[in-house]
């Protein structure tokens, strides 16, 4: 894999982050998607690491940086 193509990974994996934000008595996690900017809400229950973004125009997905501590 060229050097070009590993940095256009780094940015892309980079991208597609985001922080979710939480509270410990609430049961749901909010986080803002990083392509549409659309304001997503999740049950911690059913969160996972990787979700997508619940814009029906977008879909994309994205990694929750902080899952371990928001879950």
């Amino acid at each position: 894999m060229s050097k070009k193509n590993k940095n256009d990974l780094g940015y892309l994996e980079q991208r597609m982050q985001a922080t979710a934000k939480s509270a410990p008595m609430l049961i749901f996690m909010e986080f803002e998607c990083p392509f549409c900017e659309e304001l997503n809400v999740m049950a911690k229950s059913l969160s996972s690491e990787y979700v997508l973004c619940s814009n029906s125009s977008c879909r994309r997905v994205i990694q929750i940086k902080n899952h371990d501590e928001v879950a």
